[in-house]
């Protein structure tokens, strides 16, 4: 998501400045926003979501190997992934 590529209705209706004139307009499983997720998203978070990533393709932000990642960013790691396994699950279930 790009700030800069929405125009200011689709800010109004997406929720960046204020909560959305459509409620719900965002969802994430069971989880409905009324803000656009660049704003309720804090920046360490969209950091561990982002070495997550580098994660998977097998990159780590630190030298050395996992056992040399500082520990909240192992803790992050395995809580994204528990959070994506939950999800894949419930996704199964229906």
């Amino acid at each position: 998501m790009d700030c800069r590529r929405c125009n200011e209705a689709q800010k109004s209706e997406r929720g960046c400045k204020r909560s959305s004139i459509i409620p719900d307009v965002w969802s994430l499983g069971d989880w409905k926003f009324d803000r656009c997720p660049l704003k309720v998203v804090s920046q360490q978070s969209f950091d561990f979501i982002r070495a997550f990533n580098f994660y998977k393709a097998g990159s780590y932000p630190n030298p050395g190997g996992w056992a040399d990642q500082p520990l909240k960013l192992i803790e992050a790691i395995l809580f994204i992934q528990a959070e994506i396994n939950s999800a894949e699950e419930s996704k199964d279930r229906k």
